[in-house]
């Protein structure tokens, strides 16, 4: 297995959703995980919520997750989340995650591992 840093999905805009993926070149493309992993960015300075497209932060419809934002911009640990199919090594869709954030220029790192 190898991790593969999609890198950082940063939004722009409260309420728009930023795909998982849109650092490719086509982010509505399937890429196959085994897992998917989110992470805070240093600079956050509030909750980011990860979920699929019908994903709704306001009312919490279709989150999967809610990160908090660090309580120290200069060393971690800083919240993540985690999901994964051990048994299936291409069974989550990348592209399928989106992100939202309570403040703009907030978002999360995304990091795949493949097989």
């Amino acid at each position: 297995m190898a991790d593969k840093a999609l890198g950082a999905v940063i939004v722009a805009v409260p309420g728009t959703l930023v795909r998982a993926t849109k650092n490719r070149d086509t982010p509505s493309d399937r890429l196959g995980a085994q897992a998917i992993s989110f992470q805070v960015l240093k600079s956050n300075v509030g909750v980011v919520y990860i979920g699929k497209a019908s994903m709704v932060r306001a009312t919490g419809v279709g989150v999967e997750f809610q990160l908090p934002a660090p309580s120290s911009a200069t060393s971690g640990p800083f919240a993540s989340a985690s999901i994964g199919l051990p048994t299936a090594p291409a069974g989550l869709n990348a592209a399928d995650f989106f992100v939202d954030a309570d403040n703009a220029n907030d978002g999360v790192l995304v990091t795949i591992t493949v097989q």
